[in-house]
This record gives C-alpha cells, sequence and structure tokens, in this order.
C-alpha cells in the first residue's frame, strides 16, 4: 500500500481491512513488499494477522521479486512498478489508481484490473494532493479489492 508519492498510498487502515477480510473470507496467502523504508509500515500493517502473512519489505533484491511475482496467483497493488512487473510476469493484478491515470499508467492488457474510485479530483496527476487527507485512495475501499481480486482470479482457477 506505500508508494513514494503519498497521494498514490492506500492508507494504511484500509488495506489492514483489506487483509482481515481477505484472510477471514478465503485461504490464500500474503506477502507484503515494499523497499526497506517500508518495512516499519508492512511490521505494523502485518502485526496479529497471522502465520498467512509474510513481510518481505526491504528483504527482497530485485531478482528475488521477480521470482516471487513468477509464483504469486495474483497481485494487489497500488499504481507502482510492481503491478507492470508482474504483467510481464504473466501474472494477473488488481491495481488501485488514485491520482494516476490508468489510461496511460495501467496495467497492459489488463483493463479489467483497474480499480479507481468515481471522485471528483482523481486523474489529477499531481505530485501532491491540494485536499484534506487523498480522497481519490481514501475511496478505494477494502470490499472492493477483494471482490476485484476474488474476480481476477476465478478465470485462472477455471482453467488450471
Amino acid at each position: 500500500p506505500y508508494a513514494t508519492e503519498r497521494n498514490r498510498t492506500w492508507p494504511l487502515p484500509l488495506a489492514r481491512l483489506f487483509l482481515e477480510r481477505a484472510m477471514a473470507e478465503t485461504d490464500w496467502r500474503f506477502v507484503l513488499t515494499g523497499a526497506a523504508a517500508d518495512r516499519t509500515a508492512a511490521d505494523r500493517l502485518a502485526t496479529g494477522l497471522g502465520p498467512r502473512l509474510a513481510v518481505a519489505a526491504g528483504r527482497l533484491a530485485l531478482p528475488e521479486t521477480w521470482a516471487l511475482l513468477g509464483e504469486a496467483a495474483l497481485l494487489v497493488s497500488i499504481d507502482t512498478s510492481l503491478v507492470h512487473m508482474a504483467v510481464a510476469a504473466g501474472r494477473p493484478v488488481v491495481a488501485l489508481y488514485g491520482p494516476s491515470d490508468p489510461l496511460v499508467w495501467g496495467p497492459y492488457g489488463q483493463a479489467e484490473a483497474v480499480l479507481q474510485a468515481n471522485q471528483w479530483c482523481q486523474r489529477c496527476k499531481r505530485p501532491r494532493c491540494i485536499h484534506p487527507g487523498v480522497p481519490c485512495m481514501e475511496a478505494l475501499l477494502p470490499e472492493a479489492a477483494l471482490e476485484r481480486a476474488r474476480s481476477r482470479l476465478r478465470p485462472a482457477a477455471l482453467n488450471g
């Protein structure tokens, strides 16, 4: 849920709700990735969620990240390079977009993967949000992300 620009970061309480709900309703396993600078936030996010969640933030080099993506059934991520890496690795994604334009920066060939709230300020492309909070990211509900994740996995389950 973290990005170098705060306005592209999914608020951690929403990411936590997504993980809690997904862990309660599915048998999926999760890995939180990110840079070394994201490690503290990832550890905080993972606290108390149990053994089906691993924290790899700050621990993986690029080749290891590629290998992890190659084994993943699905990537749920904000608008970061990881989305594009997963697509290149042939993995389905759920990509959470706020100020960025997914028509320009979205996952190639996976338009159905994009989840973007219908906010008046979406796609502003600003490096910093001028509104209190970040309305376009705060409006991305965990329930919608989980439903999109389920829908992205169904075709793979039916074909695999």
